[in-house]
């Protein structure tokens, strides 16, 4: 229902547990005044005790003071973010491993072709061939970045190569670095889905 109409149920059954489900954007919230904006509105967000706080896209710019400031006066006992791509979380170590849920493309896989055969409809049927294909970097690339890397610790190396004023310094020893930790074991697959870490409230 519209949320005015929503708004005039729940004051009139303000004694019963209307089980809400209400769907805001976060630029939405942060622009209410009972979140750290300047406009008057979901005062009644901020006023009740929800059950579950549940983030989508949780990777996308809700590593924020003024975010934590505006989920800080959402009153609820769990939170769950949900994220396709949660790498910066998992390597900053947000979550610990009993709160972190992930399920694959290749797990999709694996459940379509080991779904047991009892009769009940294998939900996984419709999902297309997966195929996971890597590739190897060119021999003169890795050569020349090792080359790189070598002149970065060189301490009478300067560097000259510039773009619109600035140094790509910073840029080369970066890709330099990322060259020499990597290396390279064959043929590898691997996929990543969505993921859910669960945290709860201390």
């Amino acid at each position: 229902m519209p949320r005015e109409q929503w708004r005039t149920f729940s004051y009139d059954h303000q004694g019963e547990d209307p089980r809400i489900v209400e769907f805001f954007s976060l630029q939405d919230l942060k622009g209410s005044v009972y979140f750290g904006g300047e406009f008057t509105k979901l005062k009644h967000i901020a006023d009740f005790e929800w059950d579950l706080l549940v983030i989508d896209e949780a990777h996308e710019g809700v590593d924020t003071t003024k975010t934590d400031v505006a989920f800080n006066q959402i009153k609820r006992p769990r939170t769950l973010h949900l994220s396709g791509t949660p790498f910066k979380a998992l390597a900053k170590g947000t979550f610990s491993q009993e709160q972190i849920f992930n399920w694959t493309y290749e797990d999709e896989q694996t459940a379509k072709e080991s779904w047991p055969d009892t009769g009940e409809e294998n939900p996984y049927t419709a999902l297309p061939q997966l195929n996971l294909l890597t590739y190897q970097l060119s021999r003169m690339i890795t050569d020349r970045l090792a080359e790189v890397e070598r002149a970065s610790s060189a301490t009478t190396v300067h560097y000259t190569l510039t773009t619109k004023g600035q140094s790509l310094a910073p840029v080369i020893e970066s890709i330099a670095q990322w060259a020499a930790a990597w290396e390279p074991t064959g043929s590898t697959s691997s996929a990543q889905g969505r993921s859910v870490a669960d945290s709860r409230r201390r």
